[in-house]
């Protein structure tokens, strides 16, 4: 559960990191193309990776984000959304694998939510009725304390 979550921060930490470092490189490249006077043409290529590098971070974000959403609903018991709907799921250009699209994801964490929501009022439900007995207890026994 925090293992989980602390994962998914862990992983998007280094997707982004990966990131940076990405543009970094393609930001450095260019500069050496201008200070070797290569063409326009070659300077442009260069920088074509660039939007590549974006479409990739938000696909592999996308990816870990999924996972981690899966993950929970089946720790929960939670249905997921059927693979085959193009509404819920999207198949990534980059990997073989699909990944929920944003109402995918919406609906799955409201889903995952209200399970969560369900399991705690279920404990919320019994906390005053054991307070009530605790202070019960608490006033007899001091009754019984002064009778003695």
């Amino acid at each position: 559960m925090v293992a989980d979550y602390l994962r998914l921060r862990w992983e998007l930490w280094r997707l982004e990191r990966d990131y940076r470092n990405a543009i970094t490189d393609v930001r450095r490249k260019i500069e050496e193309a201008k200070a070797k006077n290569s063409s326009e043409q070659e300077i442009a290529l260069i920088g074509a990776k660039g939007p590549d590098a974006d479409l990739r971070y938000e696909d592999d974000v996308r990816q870990v984000h999924t996972q981690y959403l899966v993950s929970k609903a089946q720790r929960l018991v939670v249905p997921t959304p059927k693979l085959g709907d193009p509404d819920l799921w999207e198949k990534s250009p980059y990997t073989p694998q699909s990944h929920l699209t944003s109402r995918g994801m919406t609906e799955l964490r409201s889903t995952i939510r209200a399970e969560e929501k369900a399991r705690i009022e279920l404990y919320l439900l019994w906390i005053p009725s054991v307070i009530g007995v605790i202070g019960a207890l608490i006033g007899l026994a001091a009754i019984l304390s002064k009778v003695k």
